[in-house]
């Protein structure tokens, strides 16, 4: 997994008439070019990922259910943090969870744009929920898609089968997600993430959030 991280135009206009001196405009200063070098305001930024976000949204996989919460639970024990490129990047969250754990546990995203998977857990019957919340840290807007998180069954192979990708709209409020279908007994995982769609340009979005995966 690999990420990347990545001024100021004034004109003054003079209006002339004849037999009048001329008066100058007040200079009138260009709107400040963003990470990703267009003068895009941060209001149009947060509108379009809004936008993008809602549509997604609409459109949950048939076995997942979707509730937005007042606020997230307070945590309770240790909490995992995933931190794309980091310690705890795919590889290391894997090795740190050998053996699948029990529910529930609570976790971080620090900086995640591409996706880091989550630690194995057991399910202990045939629904698993999430509570989230999640904002951008860096270049909102970058991303050609939505931030998701989906639910898979570990097989240890290339293509792990999914249960449903949700899309988590990135504006910092608590939400309860909840996938059916599981089966008591197997081990299953989350990936959290942008995807190949990430970003343009070289220019990445970056999202941090916290939450809890648990039973219903």
């Amino acid at each position: 997994m690999l990420k990347s991280k990545v001024s100021r135009l004034a004109g003054v206009g003079v209006a002339a008439a004849l037999g009048v001196l001329p008066l100058a405009a007040p200079a009138v200063a260009a709107e400040p070019a963003n990470s990703r070098g267009s003068a895009v305001s941060v209001a149009e930024d947060a509108a379009r990922i809004n936008h993008s976000d809602t549509a997604a949204a609409e459109e949950l996989p048939p076995n997942v259910t979707m509730e937005v919460l007042k606020e997230l639970p307070p945590a309770q024990g240790p909490v995992d943090v995933y931190r794309e490129g980091g310690a705890t990047d795919a590889a290391s969250a894997r090795a740190a969870a050998a053996a699948a754990s029990s529910l529930p546990f609570d976790f971080k995203l620090d900086d995640v744009s591409y996706g880091i998977p989550s630690r194995l857990f057991k399910a202990d019957g045939t629904r698993v929920c999430m509570d989230i919340k999640i904002k951008t840290v860096l270049n909102p807007g970058a991303a050609q898609n939505s931030f998701g998180v989906t639910l898979h069954r570990d097989v240890s192979g290339p293509n792990d089968p999914s249960l449903g990708r949700v899309a988590v709209p990135r504006d910092n409020e608590a939400r309860s997600y909840c996938w059916s279908g599981t089966a008591r007994g197997t081990t299953y995982y989350f990936f959290f993430g942008f995807g190949s769609g990430g970003g343009s340009s070289g220019v990445y979005e970056y999202v941090d959030g916290n939450g809890r995966v648990r039973n219903p």
